[in-house]
Order: structure tokens, then C-alpha cells, then sequence
């Protein structure tokens, strides 16, 4: 399954909220030929692979898709800071660095799914492609958040 089918199946679901059926979740996925077991290893897979992504290659194209799928500008309103958007993103890759369940932790931490961080990654991701500024403030916001995420050491409590 292609990050386009991934982010437009995602797209849909995270329309639907908590309230969605299993019937119109089933039809979703059925739109874009899969079926539970299939979208939970593809979302899994995904999941995996944006979070060994060090390029952010696959969370641009994850969002661009998501954003097209839902109608979303990536030129319109900021649908969260960017300190936000980075606290995030650092959280995800200090979850998945720790074996933890990220979209279990994104609902948990930050009430939101998957879906909805693609939306902030495809309205954030190409702005930090041409703006430097906002390179400098990642780059400062990652380390304050990676500190705040980041699991303890196998070694952190013992002293010589």
C-alpha cells in the first residue's frame, strides 16, 4: 500500500472521530482495499518506517496526501504552533526509540491520531524546507523536547 492510499485511508478514518461504526470504518477500508488486519499492518508498517525516517521525507509526503485527501491548504491558517507541531514529533520518535505504541501514546499525550498529525506535518513540513528560521527553532525545540520524551537509561540510576 502505497503513503498516498495510507494517508487518504487515514485521512477518512480520522474524519470519522471516536464515533465511527465499524460498518463505515469497514467501508472505508474497503474503499481503498484493505481490511482491518491489512490497515493495522499498513499503519503499523507506516508508522515504523516515518518514525525511522530521519529526512522527514515520508511525514512530508504523508502529509501532503493526507492534507490533498482532506481539502486542506497547505498555505492556510497554522492548524498548530510549530513548538507544538515539534514537541510532537520528537515525542513519536522517542516513543518509537522505546518500543512504545505511538498512535496509542499520540491519543494518551496529545488527544490526537496519527491522521491529525499528518494534517500539522503536511501544513509545517514544507515550510521548514525553505525557512531557515524555523530549521534553527526545531533544532532547539527538538532537544527541549527529546530531554521531556526520551525514556531513562538502562544506566541512569547507578553512580561509581
Amino acid at each position: 500500500v502505497s503513503v498516498e492510499t495510507w494517508a487518504a485511508a487515514s485521512a477518512e478514518l480520522s474524519g470519522l472521530g471516536q464515533s465511527g461504526t465499524p460498518q463505515q470504518v469497514a467501508e472505508i477500508l474497503g474503499k481503498h482495499g484493505m481490511d482491518s488486519a491489512k490497515w493495522e499492518a499498513v499503519n503499523a508498517g507506516w508508522q515504523a518506517k516515518m518514525q525511522g525516517d530521519t529526512t522527514g521525507a515520508i511525514a512530508t509526503k504523508f502529509g501532503e496526501a493526507f492534507t490533498a485527501s482532506k481539502g486542506v491548504d497547505a498555505g492556510g491558517a497554522e492548524p498548530v504552533s510549530f513548538e507544538r507541531f515539534v514537541e510532537v514529533m520528537t515525542a513519536q520518535e522517542a516513543w518509537a526509540a522505546q518500543g512504545m505504541d505511538v498512535n496509542a501514546q499520540l491519543s494518551s499525550v496529545f488527544g490526537i491520531d496519527a491522521g491529525t498529525y499528518g494534517a500539522w506535518s503536511g501544513y509545517w513540513s514544507p515550510k521548514m524546507g525553505t525557512d531557515m528560521a524555523l530549521i534553527r527553532q526545531y533544532e532547539q525545540f527538538h532537544q527541549k523536547y527529546l530531554a521531556k520524551y526520551k525514556g531513562a537509561g538502562m544506566d541512569d540510576d547507578l553512580t561509581l
